[in-house]
Order: structure tokens, then C-alpha cells, then sequence
């Protein structure tokens, strides 16, 4: 009887450092760090809303970023025309640092001055935002 618990427990260690060789993930020998495969990109998603009141328009709203991690600032600038465009851009630069890959919603906040009924055109990067939704 005592054999076939001896012979159990050395069977389970042996099970376990097989599994433990196969499946667990080897270190990078080399000391070089494995290349990041790009992921497609994809134009992040605007919420915004407006408020007008003497004049300037307050934009506020979230865009959709790669991690909490990920820093923005925006901006606003009114182009003439009849009506008026105003033109937000959102900056946000790549992630340099270690972070948790979640995509967030992050804030941002403009005021500027334009007309009443001046368009509102939304630039990620410098790229037209397909997905920009207001709300009232």
C-alpha cells in the first residue's frame, strides 16, 4: 500500500514538470525584446456636446482611446464660410510606457467663438473622424 503512494506522488511530480516544460511560455534568450505585431488601426469614436452662450461654443466630450494610459488634448479653431466650421482636433501620441490594453473613453473640452450655427468637423490625429456623434 505504501508503494502505491509513493509511486502516485513520484508519478504526479513527473506530470507536473512535463506539463510545466511544455506549457509554460520560454524566455527570450537572446535579451532581445520580441517585435510588437501592429495591430489595425482604426478611426476611435467621438461623443460630443455642445453648448452655445454669448457667443462660444463649448465642446465636450470622449474619444476612444487604445489604454487609460493614452494622453489628449485637444483643440478648436473656426474657419470662415457661410456657415462658419469649426475644426477639433484631438492629439493623441502613441503609447511610449507599459499599460494595460483597455480601451477607455477619455474626456476633452474646447470653447471657442463662432456662430450659432457654425458646422462642427472633428480631426483624431489629423484624420476626419467617420464616427462623431453629438448629442444635444
Amino acid at each position: 500500500m505504501r508503494w502505491r503512494i509513493t509511486f502516485g506522488v513520484f508519478f504526479g511530480i513527473v506530470v507536473i514538470i512535463i506539463g510545466f516544460a511544455f506549457f509554460v511560455p520560454r524566455a527570450n534568450r537572446g535579451g532581445e525584446q520580441a517585435p510588437i505585431t501592429e495591430t489595425a488601426t482604426l478611426s476611435p469614436a467621438v461623443s460630443f456636446m455642445t453648448k452655445y452662450a454669448k457667443g462660444v461654443h463649448t465642446i465636450e466630450g470622449f474619444v476612444t482611446a487604445p489604454t487609460p494610459c493614452t494622453e489628449v488634448s485637444a483643440d478648436a479653431r473656426v474657419a470662415s464660410g457661410t456657415p462658419e466650421t469649426i475644426s477639433v482636433d484631438i492629439l493623441m501620441p502613441p503609447d511610449t510606457g507599459i499599460c494595460l490594453q483597455v480601451i477607455t473613453e477619455l474626456p476633452f473640452k474646447v470653447s471657442v467663438k463662432a456662430s450659432t450655427d457654425a458646422v462642427i468637423e472633428v480631426f483624431v490625429n489629423g484624420a476626419r473622424v467617420s464616427e462623431a456623434r453629438s448629442s444635444p
